[in-house]
């Protein structure tokens, strides 16, 4: 596992730069802070990164946070929750 602030990742080329690193870090699951992101860019990054991702996004300027899982990972979600905030996303999952 592998936890990074990321001080937004709403520029494209920010955000390609940052899943390029994750990619070749090679950990099963990443924990994101600061992401930036609102519920419409869900869809775009979800195509970007091309794995599991989980988020609790928030505003374009602030806050957030967001799950990505290797497909490497043998991972199964059974419960996930998230806040109104951005602040606080957990889930139980079996692996």
């Amino acid at each position: 596992m592998l936890t990074v602030n990321c001080h937004g990742l709403g520029d494209s080329k920010k955000r390609q730069n940052v899943f390029m690193y994750l990619k070749a870090k090679n950990y099963n699951i990443y924990f994101l802070q600061d992401i930036h992101f609102t519920k419409q860019d869900e869809n775009i990054i979800k195509s970007q990164w091309g794995s599991k991702i989980f988020f609790s996004s928030f505003k374009p300027n602030s806050r957030g946070v967001e799950k990505l899982v290797n497909d490497s990972c043998d991972f199964e979600l059974f419960h996930m929750k998230q806040d109104e905030g951005g602040n606080l996303h957990y889930f139980r999952c079996q692996n």
